[in-house]
């Protein structure tokens, strides 16, 4: 038990994953999300340019801070980047080029990854049937262009070396073999997928 005066704060998504001993002595107050349509218009009424606000709204998975901070033009730049990569990388040949524009020391690469994985979840979602789930709709089209590319196996391939890749950014790997190797699996799934 706390001492006296004092106020613990316990934030979680979900109270099933809270020890029932834990969960008897504290009182649960339910706070809704925000509607990604709220987010989207509080950051166009702070400045944001709405293409910005749209792809920082469909990354920040209702989180209001995280979607503010995603309304940078080095984000938007990297995410329009991403999709560039997913579509016209063909081969071995092309990741330097790629790897170039993700070598910038304004890019996070953990934030890198995390979008590659939405961005692939989305296409999995499309090859899937499952066109209602995706969270990325303002730039559909594109994302349907690029479904026809992969399948399901190659996009699951590469969103599990996406997770490898940023446990071993979390172990400080150098940043250039980590780019490096998500180039070359995603180049080498493309690959398959032609054959």
């Amino acid at each position: 038990e706390p001492p006296q005066n004092v106020v613990f704060i316990l934030t979680c998504s979900n109270t099933k994953n809270v020890l029932s001993t834990v969960l008897s002595r504290v009182k649960v107050i339910n706070i809704d999300t925000i509607a990604d349509d709220d987010i989207l218009n509080l950051l166009k009424q702070s400045g944001a340019k709405t293409d910005a606000a749209e792809v920082a709204v469909s990354c920040a998975g209702g989180n209001s801070t995280l979607a503010s901070k995603l309304t940078n033009s080095t984000f938007l730049q990297m995410y329009n980047n991403i999709l560039l990569m997913l579509a016209n990388l063909k081969s071995s040949r092309d990741c330097l080029e790629y790897v170039s524009l993700f070598e910038n020391k304004n890019i996070d690469k953990a934030e890198f990854l995390d979008t590659c994985v939405l961005l692939l979840r989305d296409i999995s979602l499309l090859l899937a049937g499952a066109r209602n789930l995706v969270v990325n709709k303002h730039h559909l089209g594109a994302l349907d262009q690029i479904s026809s590319q992969y399948t399901l196996g190659a996009i699951a391939n590469i969103i599990t070396e996406c997770l490898r890749l940023k446990e071993d950014l979390y172990y400080n790997t150098n940043v250039s073999v980590v780019l490096d190797k998500f180039m070359l699996k995603l180049a080498q799934e493309k690959v398959k997928c032609r054959k």
